[in-house]
């Protein structure tokens, strides 16, 4: 690991330097003017918590997605971002991280700003709901598969810097500014495709330890492939360039709406069982106040989820009208702007109420103490307000779903929701008419030959 003192850029010289090396192997084996064009298929995954326009550019990932994109290279290059919706944050940091998002998309990066996933619990018919509430993770992966060479690359860069450039570098202007930040960053990796792209006749002559270390590697470079595979699914199906039979772009956005109205219900019927259960004082039971905190957090949590999945979808003239539309209800139902929820407040506020912590009579005390001295040491506020605050923002939710559905689902067809394009999607459209279909089928069959020799391994 390195180090990023406040008044050092080596975090930024070393992600120019990353980005330098890829976009040489990729033009190497794209042809160059040297030679034929192998067959190749490049995956570039790039996350932050935040990121600013200026700092992608100066950290030359502008320049090399260019490069790349301009050359014959690019429907074997697949560049996906992970980063929070912009919706979320507040004052200038929308517009600023919109800014970059709209860069990237330009450039022919999938953008993945929401995510939310129903997961059955065994064969059983109860099943948990995962919200991905802010994404906090700053890395760029890099894979290269060569099939001509049977080889591939491997090199990547994660740490706590954010693609900003106090994060990555310092910024000078008769003093200097950076932070303080810690990252570490490897260089193009070198292995052969026959230790993870398995035949079943060759396996016994292969020793314990490579089969550990195959399994091991299989095992990685499959999550990323299919964190990869699902998100370009996701926007070539939206975006109705190459459609899933499985989920048409329709039903992907009612069943989304669908669970997020089964929130609301849940969070409703907490907020209903803590407001009748109290002591003979009028004190709200321990059990009835861990439960009102939870849906105070929770409803808050929905907001922004609601907001985060609407920037998500096609058409940003028609979803940033209905979040603005949404605002608007949210000063209607009293909220002030300063009592918009505050995703880094609000993750802060999370407290652990799980069954384990609750576990010991002693653990539940301190939860209640501890929520007790938040609510009213942090938040000024009394036990009571929480329910108050909470069916106002539930309120909210259900007004925002009922736009989703009659201002946003209502005109949701091929041809209509292309008339709401931006000028990014418009470009990142036409990226996906020529490369999404090769995308999604290059990134299927290295998929599957994992699969198959992860099954190999398995069987071993």
């Amino acid at each position: 690991m390195f180090i990023k003192q406040p008044s050092n850029d080596n975090a930024l010289k070393s992600v120019n330097q990353l980005m330098d090396e890829i976009v040489n192997r990729i033009q190497i084996c794209a042809g160059g003017g040297q030679g034929q064009a192998h067959n190749f298929l490049s995956l570039l995954y790039m996350s932050s918590y935040v990121m600013s326009k200026t700092a992608i550019r100066r950290a030359g990932i502008s320049n090399a997605l260019q490069n790349i994109m301009r050359s014959n290279a690019a429907s074997n290059v697949i560049c996906v971002v992970r980063v929070p919706a912009p919706a979320i944050f507040h004052n200038g940091m929308t517009r600023l991280l919109e800014d970059a998002i709209n860069e990237l998309k330009y450039l022919g990066c999938y953008v993945k700003t929401f995510d939310i996933k129903t997961n059955v619990q065994g064969t059983s018919t109860t099943s948990s709901i995962d919200i991905g509430f802010i994404n906090h993770a700053k890395f760029i992966i890099f894979y290269h598969f060569c099939f001509s060479e049977n080889v591939y690359y491997h090199a990547k860069y994660y740490g706590s810097t954010n693609f900003t450039i106090p994060g990555l570098a310092t910024y000078t202007s008769g003093m200097r500014l950076g932070n303080y930040e810690e990252f570490y960053v490897s260089q193009l990796e070198l292995n052969h495709l026959q230790n993870i792209i398995l035949r079943r006749g060759a396996i016994n002559r292969v020793n314990r330890r490579r089969l550990y270390r195959a399994k091991r590697e299989i095992r990685t470079i499959l999550f990323y492939v299919n964190e990869i595979y699902d998100i370009i699914r996701n926007r070539n199906n939206l975006y109705y360039v190459v459609p899933d039979p499985s989920l048409r772009p329709e039903e992907y956005i009612r069943s989304h709406i669908q669970l997020l109205d089964n929130l609301i219900k849940m969070l409703k019927q907490q907020l209903s069982r803590s407001n009748v259960m109290m002591d003979g004082g009028g004190e709200l039971q321990d059990d009835k106040l861990i439960e009102l905190y939870t849906a105070y957090i929770g409803s808050q949590v929905l907001f922004l989820t609601i907001l985060s999945f609407i920037y998500d979808l096609p058409g940003a003239q028609l979803t940033k009208r209905i979040i603005d539309s949404i605002f608007e209800e949210l000063h209607r139902q009293g909220l002030k702007p300063i009592e918009v929820p505050d995703p880094a407040l609000l993750e802060m506020l999370v407290v652990d109420v799980s069954h384990d912590a609750k576990s010991k009579e002693q653990g539940k005390k301190d939860i209640v103490k501890d929520i007790t001295e938040i609510i009213r040491g942090v938040l000024s506020l009394e036990p009571k307000d929480l329910g108050d605050i909470a069916s106002r923002y539930l309120k909210i939710c259900e007004k925002a779903l009922e736009k989703l559905q009659s201002g946003y689902l209502a005109n949701y067809d091929r041809d209509t929701i292309t008339r709401y394009y931006d000028e990014a999607e418009k470009k990142f459209v036409e990226f996906l008419k020529i490369n999404g279909k090769n995308h999604i089928d290059k990134l299927y069959n290295l998929r599957q030959q994992l699969l198959e020799s992860q099954k190999i391994l398995l069987s071993f």
